[in-house]
């Protein structure tokens, strides 16, 4: 049957409002996906950057690399920001696709031309920009980190990138930051302070251990991350910080202004117990080798001393030079350790000269498997020239040099550059330090032995030869035997060991100078490696 055109009409315009409406339904439910583009690396800086980077990596690194491997590595870094961005070289073009379609090719520059890959770079992620909304999103800081991260990823573990944040943090821990002084933590939206710092700011301001910080510059606290409390805390010195502080449930709270001033973290602590010296070292900064000459100062007014148990247990590392100069503090003239490197700049040889402070006392130093680089450098110093006992794990075997170069963008280039020899002459990466006394050993199994007092002194008439012969194993090994060297280290494994006899192992030591005396000599193998 016809219908009426009247009819026919309001039909297609019924049949148009249910097309339409569906069709607005289907974009509601999957719109398509929204970038706001960042403002772009401008070419000056992104150009002088990547040449900086490359240049310095292709110069300083410890192996040989090539820059086109560098630069293409690290273009395919985009691929963090996008997935489907890739880079690859074929013959002399450099292509550049995106979900495997051919968007640009660029001609590759000469293998030596740092400031020509470092122009590719920047023509590269600038047309990646154009057809990719998720590159076009990235800030800079992305984007450098994306990059610089994909390139040194298949060098050590230890050569690395920072952002020109983190690299902030990096300098702060090395050089000192503003702020008034204290540690804490965050916990159930509450901020303890956990160590006030002799002579800082909080510390003269009133500030004690256990107080509660409430607010900073009238912002409460409650829900801030430890991050952010830290970044409020730091700032310029010489700029006021005002705090509100909780001591006691009942009592009123206290305000705290303070003004910020140069705060260097302390890593030198120590105290006397039975007449032995505990010295810690938790880790080495500017301060570091300053910090120690005053504690050894200051002992030097206690002449009943038996001896220094010199405590690098969980001692991450930090500034060579600055264990360097406390191993200066503790040796005779001699060797304390060498470096060896591709680049000039990267060998050096470090001697002592004639300080030593407390040339007759016994030291015994505890090592775990945190204590690490400068902290096995300052171990293996005071261990190879006979002048310190070794308690405690295999360390960490952490035994390279990190070159640091700031980059254009304020972030960082940590770049491994040398390897440490200590006075003996093995190479310490992969090795680290022999414990004169394991408290971690295992048997012909593998399973690890329990360790007291008694067991430990117990076995020492025992194994004066075996400990000898390891300790000669230990340091003719060559750098390219990782089995054997992994293998010397499964008998005393690498382990955290805050907890422990060690103490009470180095006190019993410290006390009987026969004992520590033959131990001395047994822990250190004949001395007839050549130096570097």
């Amino acid at each position: 049957m016809a219908l009426s055109a009247s009819l026919s009409n309001r039909l297609r315009i019924f049949l148009f409002a249910v097309a339409l409406t569906v069709g607005l339904s289907a974009c509601a439910i999957l719109p398509p996906p929204q970038h706001k583009a960042a403002a772009p690396i401008e070419r000056m800086e992104g150009h002088e950057t990547f040449a900086t980077a490359y240049g310095t990596i292709a110069n300083k690194y410890i192996e040989p690399l090539k820059i086109s491997e560098i630069a293409i590595n690290g273009l395919n870094g985009l691929s963090r920001i996008d997935k489907d961005f890739s880079a690859s070289l074929d013959g002399e073009w450099l292509t550049i696709s995106h979900d495997s379609f051919i968007k640009e090719s660029f001609s590759v520059p000469a293998e030596d031309d740092v400031e020509g890959w470092a122009s590719l770079t920047f023509d590269a992620y600038n047309t990646a920009r154009a057809f990719s909304p998720e590159i076009a999103a990235a800030d800079a800081s992305r984007v450098y980190q994306a990059i610089f991260e994909t390139a040194l990823a298949p060098l050590d573990r230890f050569s690395r990138y920072s952002t020109a944040k983190k690299a902030r943090d990096n300098r702060a821990k090395r050089n000192g930051y503003g702020g008034i002084g204290l540690r804490f933590r965050v916990d159930d939206n509450a901020v303890t302070v956990t160590e006030v710092f002799k002579d800082s700011p909080a510390a003269e301001g009133g500030i004690l251990k256990d107080d509660r910080i409430t607010r900073i510059d009238g912002v409460p606290t409650d829900g801030l991350s430890q991050e952010q409390v830290k970044d409020m805390l730091r700032g310029r010195r010489g700029q006021v910080v005002t705090l509100v502080v909780s001591r006691k449930p009942d009592k009123p709270s206290l305000r705290f202004a303070l003004t910020r001033q140069k705060i260097v973290i302390p890593t030198v602590s120590w105290e006397i117990e039975n007449n032995v010296a505990h010295i810690t070292i938790s880790g080495f900064n500017r301060n570091t080798a300053k910090d120690m000459r005053q504690a050894l100062e200051a002992l030097s007014d206690h002449p009943q001393l038996t001896g220094i148990a010199l405590d690098l247990r969980g001692n991450p590392g930090g500034l060579l030079k600055q264990a360097i100069q406390v191993a200066d503090l503790l040796l005779p003239e001699g060797r304390i350790v060498a470096q060896r490197g591709r680049h000039p700049g990267s060998t050096q040889v470090y001697e002592a000269n004639s300080e030593n402070y407390f040339a007759n006392l016994p030291i015994i130093v505890l090592v775990d498997g945190r204590t690490a680089s400068a902290a096995e450098v300052l171990a293996t110093s005071l261990q190879d020239r006979d002048r310190a006992v070794t308690i405690g794990t295999s360390s960490y075997g952490k035994g390279t040099v990190q070159t640091v170069i700031r980059l254009v963008n304020s972030g960082e280039l940590i770049l491994t550059w040398s390897r440490l020899i200590p006075p003996s002459g093995y190479v310490m990466h992969g090795l680290g330090v022999l414990p004169t006394i394991c408290t971690n050993p295992t048997d012909s199994s593998g399973v690890t032995q329990k360790v007291d007092v008694s067991h430990a002194l117990a076995k020492v008439p025992t194994m004066l030869d075996s400990l000898h012969l390891k300790a000669q194993s230990w340091r003719e090994l060559s750098y390219e035997e990782e089995n054997k060297r992994d293998q010397l280290r499964r008998d005393c494994p690498a382990k955290r060991q805050k907890e422990g006899p060690h103490m009470e192992i180095a006190a019993h030591l410290l006390r009987s100078p026969n004992l520590y005396q033959t131990l001395l000599l047994s822990g250190t193998p004949d001395q007839t490696a050549k130096h570097p």
